[in-house]
């Protein structure tokens, strides 16, 4: 009876050991595993994290880019504005200038013999009511004199053809005589004349200049 006392004593002492062991097994095995699975989690966060940071670099570089680049078009905007304003502010005159190359060009083409031209310039006047909505409008002139030598056989033919032939420029809305007269050049009797050509879409206060 002894040896089988003894005998359950040993198995019991055997199967506590054993427990024993099976629990720090179990708690080893999962505390490795926990361990484990949070290096596993560390380790892909890490990847992410690094990923991302590479990404957010990315980006960066990206927006530093682009701001040079937002930069330089702002600047060229800017330039192009003033440009824009350089260019209106040319339209504008020559808006309100009057071309002068054209006209002296083609009255000097367009001159009779005998006739010798001494000034031309101009001025704004009042518009010649055509209707109701021409009243209060000035428009731009320009005021062409000269005179004819008393040797020339009809004075008045010749002045006649000249505003006859200005009437073909393109340029001139109306022409008109304004002025016949006699004057003296050089102790020689002569026929002077003024002459009025209206310019086409010149109206306003500011189309006003003078060339001589």
């Amino acid at each position: 009876m002894i040896e089988i006392n003894i005998i359950r004593t040993r198995l019991e002492r055997f199967k506590n050991r054993h427990m024993v062991f099976n629990l720090f097994l179990i708690y080893f095995a999962g505390l490795f595993f926990l361990l484990g699975f949070l290096l596993i989690v560390f380790l892909s966060n890490r990847s992410i994290i690094s990923k991302t940071s590479n990404e957010i670099e990315n980006i960066q570089q990206k927006i530093i880019s682009d701001k040079e680049k937002f930069d330089f078009i702002k600047q060229k905007d800017v330039e192009s504005q003033e440009m824009l304003k350089s260019i209106n502010f040319f339209i504008n005159e020559k808006e309100k200038r009057i071309e002068w190359a054209p006209i002296l060009n083609f009255v000097g083409e367009n001159v009779p013999s005998g006739i010798w031209l001494e000034r031309f310039y101009s001025k704004e006047v009042d518009n010649r009511p055509q209707s109701t909505g021409d009243r209060g409008e000035k428009s731009t002139v320009i005021l062409i004199s000269g005179y004819v030598f008393r040797e020339i056989m009809n004075e008045r033919e010749s002045i006649d053809k000249f505003v006859k032939n200005l009437t073909a420029f393109n340029g001139f809305k109306d022409v008109y005589l304004k002025e016949v007269k006699k004057i003296i050049v050089e102790n020689t009797e002569v026929i002077s004349f003024l002459i009025e050509c209206e310019i086409k879409g010149k109206k306003g206060k500011n189309a006003i200049e003078t060339s001589n």
